[in-house]
């Protein structure tokens, strides 16, 4: 059975953000539904249909109520110890379908999917509009270079071969550089545009081990993103 989900551009993700999205789309279409083409029976029907979800989250909160103090006296009744109090059975939920103008047949989020797109089409929308509904995309906060750095791992393979795994983010690229103890400079390594990549380093005395260190940075636009990674201290060879 293939299941529609709430348009997450818009929509929370966790249940009761949901419902509490949907009484406002609800209580605003009342308002501004008209406007952009919607009828009184639509109007009536998107009542109907958030009277539904609410109903559906109070159930379940009570339903998880009553099983957590089934559980209680479960344990208590079996695991006890005689001569304890015997606990009170918890009152048993009631469900009943609220009063609706209509049945209201599956497939909420995808009549409301299909109205957020008409809303967002129609002639009167504007931003404030879709401020009001709630269908403004909720935008997150793209990284900023002051707070954004690869979280590099290095692996040292036999010889001087190293492999190098990180998320790209988004990024064009990552750059390795490479310090050998004893030295302050840092060199180019690798310039890696698919990860996991592998490269190799020369070493300053061939055959012999060395030790130095690498640390990594993001390169967006042939430019250094953000800040450099930690640094990785190695023993090569």
């Amino acid at each position: 059975m293939t299941m529609t989900v709430p348009d997450s551009r818009f929509v929370p993700g966790d249940w009761a953000g949901q419902v509490d999205w949907f009484d406002n789309w609800d209580k605003q279409m009342t308002v501004v539904g008209p406007t952009l083409g919607f009828s009184a029976a639509e109007l009536t029907r998107i009542h109907d249909d958030y009277l539904v979800l609410q109903a559906e989250r109070d159930w379940m909160v009570s339903v998880e109520a009553f099983n957590s103090g089934l559980t209680a006296h479960r344990r208590i009744i079996s695991r006890g110890k005689v001569g304890d109090p015997t606990p009170a059975l918890p009152a048993a939920p009631t469900i009943v379908l609220p009063v609706t103008a209509d049945p209201v047949p599956p497939g909420i989020w995808q009549r409301n999917n299909e109205d957020i797109r008409r809303a967002r089409e129609a002639p009167a929308y504007t931003d404030e509009t879709g401020a009001l509904l709630g269908i403004l995309p909720i935008e997150s906060e793209g990284p900023s270079p002051d707070n954004f750095a690869p979280d590099a791992k290095i692996t040292v393979e036999p010889g001087y071969n190293i492999k190098a795994a990180c998320a790209m983010l988004g990024m064009d690229a990552l750059r390795i550089d490479y310090q050998r103890n004893g030295t302050t400079a840092w060199v180019l390594a690798a310039y890696l545009t698919k990860v996991p990549g592998e490269f190799a380093i020369t070493p300053a005395t061939p055959g012999q081990p060395e030790q130095g260190r690498f640390r990594g940075s993001y390169i967006k636009d042939s430019e250094q993103f953000g800040q450099f990674s930690p640094e990785f201290p190695v023993t090569l060879g």
